[in-house]
């Protein structure tokens, strides 16, 4: 806020501030990383029934801990929360 000035920043919501900033860059690279690591999973083992299975596990266990981390740090799309990185990667 003091490096550019509240002038840059999104009033949208009535409060200032910026969905895209310098930390907002830092949870988009985890879901380019975990989206490389499922690809790179899937071409190592085959696209397989037990591959395809194993990745559904792994998502359902991600969406159960973005579930239970929403009641302590709230799922948030504009801020990318760590709990909405966790949702949707």
């Amino acid at each position: 806020l003091l490096l550019f000035g509240e002038s840059h920043l999104y009033h949208g919501e009535g409060i200032a501030f910026d969905p895209e900033g310098f930390l907002s860059t830092l949870p988009a690279i985890v879901n380019v990383i975990a989206g490389y690591l499922a690809g790179d999973f899937i071409r190592r083992k085959g696209n397989t029934y037990e591959t395809i299975s194993k990745l559904m596990i792994i998502g359902s266990v991600l969406i159960m801990v973005a579930l239970a981390w929403h009641n302590f740090f709230p799922i948030n799309k504009k801020l990318w929360t760590s709990s909405f990185v966790l949702l949707t990667v």
